[in-house]
């Protein structure tokens, strides 16, 4: 009986070695599993982020950000109305009635035209292989309470289309804005932006403005909220 216990002993033994080899492998396993995971992982981001700057340089490289003339009055109606309505129609607060009302009224070929000949209006237009990508508008000398300022410019608008949304089209226009301000010896520069556009307020807001108020933007029969920002150039 003592001999038999003996074997048995033994033969536990034997297993419990064998399942802590086998454990050691697994954990081996394992652990060249994890590695090559986080290689792999470290690959797929290295070649998005490759992928994206060379994007980003193609796109660089052929994008063109130019002042608009008296000859663009109709392509500026259609890319501002294009613009207004694909940043604004899905959102559940603009009424599409609203939005007819006041974009039928502010994105003509006259109204663009207008606004155009305005001296202290400037309008800048970027263009990726010669398509308009997105546009900007400055008006200079323009203030409201409560922003501060002695030479003032407003930027009253900076839209890129839904394709280029992202791909440095915003960025662009708006470091031309800075440098003309700047140039024409602008202390600050201010906008409005609805309260429930979170998306461009963070863009304002990695540009350096900062909120300083707020004004009524009457969208049709709609008085929604902007807030004002500004920034200072001097």
């Amino acid at each position: 009986m003592h001999s038999a216990l003996c074997i048995l002993h033994s033969a536990l033994c034997t297993l419990h070695c064998a399942l802590c080899t086998l454990h050691c492998a697994l954990c081996s396993m394992h652990s060249a599993l994890c590695t090559l995971l986080y290689a792999l992982c470290t690959l797929h981001s290295a070649l998005c982020h490759s992928a994206l700057c060379t994007m980003h340089s193609a796109l660089s490289d052929s994008m063109k950000i130019r002042l608009a003339s008296s000859a663009d009055a109709e392509m500026l109606a259609d890319l501002s109305f294009t613009t207004f309505w694909d940043a604004f129609h899905d959102h559940p607060k603009n009424a599409p009635e609203d939005l007819d009302a006041y974009m039928s009224e502010a994105f003509t070929a006259k109204r663009l035209a207008e606004e155009l000949a305005d001296p202290n209006s400037v309008f800048f237009v970027a263009e990726i292989d010669e398509r308009p990508a997105g546009y900007a508008k400055l008006l200079f000398e323009n203030i409201e309470e409560p922003v501060t300022a002695a030479r003032p410019v407003e930027l009253c608008r900076l839209y890129s289309t839904t394709e280029f949304i992202g791909k440095g089209v915003g960025q662009a226009l708006m470091d031309e804005c800075l440098k003309l301000a700047r140039e024409r010896n602008c202390d600050v520069m201010w906008l409005g932006v609805w309260e429930f556009n979170p998306r461009a307020q963070r863009f304002y807001e990695k540009q350096g403005f900062r909120i300083v108020g707020e004004h009524v933007f009457q969208l049709g029969s709609d008085p929604q909220t902007d807030h004002l920002m500004q920034i200072e150039l001097a």
